[in-house]
């Protein structure tokens, strides 16, 4: 049982959250995009509100790369599968809040994806070092939160971009 894990399950026990979603969402292991549905939808239902980034964001765009994921090269796949992971990892503790708007949900979903993208745990490929090809792959996918959330993907893409930069530079 990982540190992560035990935290985990004390903020549980404290009576943090009310406990209405199966134990395996509090840590999940990213290997497919059904945590966004039976997980965050389940525990936050925004579908009504139109603010659902689970449904609009999380698992439309998870699913789209799973569906390309055959596109891209080697090291893009392990990128693919590796922040499908962090993503929903780094999502998880707020399903202990007793109460979150669907639209900060949605903030702090948007927050969590330059990190996801940029700074892999040690061993994994970053969104820089992924071939130009794979850059394209991923626009293709993510274009329609361009469309939904304008904002706010077009300062992700300069923090994404800008650490890429950053990176090449120095």
């Amino acid at each position: 049982m990982t540190l992560r894990t035990i935290i985990l399950y004390v903020f549980q026990l404290a009576g943090a959250a009310s406990v209405d979603v199966d134990q395996w969402c509090y840590n999940p292991s990213g290997n497919d995009c059904t945590w966004y549905k039976k997980c965050l939808v389940k525990r936050f239902p925004c579908e009504a509100s139109g603010d659902s980034y689970a449904i609009a964001f999380g698992d439309s765009i998870c699913n789209d790369f799973g569906k390309y994921q055959a596109e891209f090269s080697d090291l893009g796949k392990r990128w693919i599968d590796e922040t499908r992971a962090c993503l929903q990892k780094q999502l998880a503790p707020v399903l202990f809040k007793e109460k979150l708007t669907c639209q900060e949900i949605q903030d702090y979903a948007f927050q969590t994806h330059p990190i996801c993208y940029n700074i892999p745990p040690p061993g994994s490929p970053s969104f820089c070092d992924l071939p130009f090809s794979d850059w394209l792959h991923i626009s293709w996918i993510v274009k329609q939160s361009l469309f939904r959330e304008t904002l706010q993907t077009v300062k992700q893409i300069f923090q994404i971009l800008g650490h890429c930069a950053f990176t090449f530079l120095f």
